[in-house]
């Protein structure tokens, strides 16, 4: 679950997986 506003967690979120 990625959100435009938060680009910078998106990545984080990315990350993990």
């Amino acid at each position: 679950m990625w959100v435009p506003g938060l680009q910078g967690s998106y990545m984080r979120e990315v990350g993990r997986w």
